[in-house]
């Protein structure tokens, strides 16, 4: 299931969460007031081992994170595919002009348990959970 979410500031330090499903995907849509050449999608802030993506270009994936950016509506998508709760934290879309940042849009993410998974394990025993669970982890997610 993918979830599309548009980042909602209330002040300079506070952003309204976005809830998805471990296991699901997330497509968050960031504003800027200014275009940029340099996109960045990073956990937390964008410093050393932060940075989950970045280009120059107007698309870019690594992994489960990816980046498309609208040029003439200075929009930057992001996205997460195959959530684990440990995706949980907040987020940051950066864009940059040359040697400085045209603009920050934060957002935070919680990942909550999927609820088909919360619904079978509770008529399960304990050795059937671990079992259901290993077949569903190898079925549905990739």
């Amino acid at each position: 299931m993918m979830m599309m979410m548009m980042s909602s500031k209330i002040n300079k330090t506070q952003t309204l969460p976005h809830r998805a499903e471990e296991g699901g995907s997330i497509a968050v849509k960031c504003r800027f007031y200014l275009s940029g050449s340099r996109k960045l999608f990073c956990k937390e802030k964008c410093e050393n081992g932060n940075i989950l993506v970045e280009t120059s270009d107007d698309a870019a994936q690594n992994g489960r994170y990816s980046i498309k950016y609208e040029n003439s509506y200075n929009i930057m998508y992001v996205s997460i595919t195959q959530l684990k709760q440990s995706d949980s934290g907040r987020y940051r879309c950066s864009l940059d002009k040359h040697w400085w940042t045209v603009g920050n849009d934060d957002f935070e993410l919680i990942v909550t348990e999927g609820e088909f998974l919360l619904t079978v394990r509770t008529w399960l025993t304990s050795s059937e959970q671990h079992c259901m669970t290993s077949v569903l982890d190898d079925r549905y997610r990739l």
